[in-house]
């Protein structure tokens, strides 16, 4: 992966970040799938553990230190952990109706930078499916970061809530990152594809009004409401989620690092 940036970063603190792996403020999940000990299966064996069943994933362990877990309790819902999925690292794979809960983790409302800033590695299947919902909100029906084939230009991402998205257009078919924005302090959503490509807000106004509220997200691989064939399939890699909109200079060195990696 290529990821383009929006702000040029110095050799020498792209390095460091990719050294260091920082975790910056406001990280409450950190997804990583080539991390084989944050992997186990239904018996509670982890991928470096003698007879780990690679079809059966049941827990994916949160990195942050927060304890927002990934978990799936029935056994025809867990995706697959494939070895050197993409750039020599492990990546789990979902297929209907694979998908697990998480957290919750919420956006902020109040401190510097309320609002919240996600980062999702990510392939779709790249099949008659219009959303591939990767993440998402179970309670409200109407909070969502997705990869869209009906997005002009044949794909994107989209994040959103309640009919109001940002969304962002690209080739889903290779893994990319997505990265969706919500300020609380002013209501705007962005969404952008690989670093940039990103619009703000559409359909809908700028500022997002109707989106000056907390966001919630605690399903992964699920869409938050509708027909079957709406959950998203393919290939993840890595979330993290920042509950603070981070400023320019963090979400591209965080973007810049992850692009680096995966």
């Amino acid at each position: 992966m290529n990821c383009k940036l929006s702000i040029v970063l110095t050799t020498t603190f792209c390095l460091g970040l990719l050294l260091t792996n920082p975790a910056w403020g406001g990280l409450t999940l950190w997804l990583d799938a080539s991390d084989p000990t944050t992997i186990l299966d239904g018996s509670g064996v982890a991928v470096t553990g003698g007879g780990f069943n690679p079809s059966d994933v049941a827990t994916w362990n949160d990195k942050s230190g927060q304890g927002n877990h990934a978990t799936q309790g029935t056994a025809a819902d867990r995706p697959t952990w494939v070895f050197g999925g993409q750039n020599s690292r492990d990546i789990l794979r979902w297929t209907e109706p694979q998908h697990m809960v998480v957290g919750p983790v919420v956006s902020s409302i109040t401190g510097t930078n309320p609002g919240m800033t996600a980062f999702l590695v990510v392939k779709s299947a790249g099949d008659d499916d219009d959303f591939y919902a990767w993440f998402s909100d179970s309670t409200n029906g109407g909070t969502f970061i997705n990869d869209r084939s009906d997005i002009s230009g044949g794909g994107g991402s989209a994040f959103g809530t309640r009919g109001v998205e940002a969304r962002s257009t690209g080739d889903i078919s290779d893994f990319h990152i997505v990265t969706v924005k919500y300020d609380f302090s002013t209501g705007v959503a962005t969404a952008l594809y690989n670093g940039d490509g990103h619009t703000s807000c559409a359909p809908g106004s700028i500022p997002c009004t109707n989106l000056d509220k907390t966001l919630t997200f605690d399903q992964i691989s699920k869409y938050h409401v509708g027909p079957p064939f709406i959950d998203a399939v393919g290939d993840l890699a890595e979330i993290q989620f920042f509950d603070e909109h981070l400023s320019a200079a963090a979400e591209n060195a965080v973007g810049f690092a992850l692009g680096q990696k995966w």
